[in-house]
């Protein structure tokens, strides 16, 4: 539609501009789209997002509590089967494409949609038709922090299944990870969301059409759940969290983030 032309058009004009300048970028693939739209490599950096330290102080305490609750349980106990999705509720998020794939997931017990926007009622009004009778989604609206954070800790994986590059980096991939949880997102062009949370564990190649069985997949096969758990966590660890994002600032400006 219109929009999408307007938003043609900022980004042309856009890669434009910034062939004067040095770039700095928030993934590889990014960087690399950047690359083959013709800016030098040598003047163009990546510098991936990272948690406020607040937040991400916030987040670990969730980390450690499933980590012992793992540890507690038996290793062929499955996960509960909840699922939660974090966002504004625009065409692009496309929760309906998140619901379609649940009802196609009979492990999924539960999806928590956490945010406010105009398809909220849309979006209600489609679950019920494409649900199955044990599945159950409760759309809670705007929250604040904390609350947020609670859903996030009762939640075994988060999607993110915007299907538009203009949404790059989740950063409520950031804050699953930092808590332990995986995050699915789908593999865009010029986006860098699905390489924000891929795992060795996680058998999806990031492909809209393939959602649902990779979380029929995740959610029946116990041990790569904890794998994928364990890696998630790890992966925040050495790629996201505050020390590589600082050390990264000071390879980039020689200054500290």
């Amino acid at each position: 539609d219109w929009r999408g032309w307007l938003e043609r058009l900022y980004q042309a004009a856009a890669l434009r501009v910034v062939r004067c300048f040095p770039v700095v970028t928030t993934s590889p693939p990014l960087r690399q789209a950047l690359i083959q739209a013709g800016l030098s490599p040598d003047r163009v950096a990546c510098l991936t997002c990272s948690l406020p330290r607040a937040v991400e102080a916030g987040l670990l305490p969730t980390a450690s509590s499933r980590a012992s609750s793992r540890a507690r349980s038996r290793p062929e106990d499955p996960p509960a089967g909840r699922v939660i999705s974090i966002g504004r509720l625009e065409s692009y998020k496309r929760i309906d494409w998140l619901l379609q794939a649940m009802g196609q997931t009979p492990a999924i017990t539960h999806l928590d949609v956490v945010g406010e926007g105009p398809l909220r009622a849309a979006f209600e009004a489609l679950a019920p038709r494409v649900l199955a009778a044990h599945q159950r989604v409760v759309f809670h609206g705007r929250v604040g922090e904390a609350r947020k954070r609670d859903l996030l800790a009762q939640a075994d994986l988060l999607v993110l299944p915007a299907d538009r590059c203009n949404e790059a980096f989740g950063l409520v991939q950031l804050e699953a990870m930092a808590s332990g949880i995986p995050a699915l997102a789908y593999d865009l062009p010029r986006s860098g969301m699905h390489w924000v949370s891929a795992l060795p564990a996680c058998p999806w190649n990031g492909e809209p059409g393939q959602l649902a069985a990779t979380l029929q997949q995740l959610l029946t096969d116990p041990p790569r759940y904890r794998l994928a758990c364990e890696q998630a966590r790890l992966r925040y660890r050495d790629h996201f969290a505050t020390a590589p994002w600082q050390h990264r600032c000071r390879e980039l400006f020689g200054v500290h983030g």
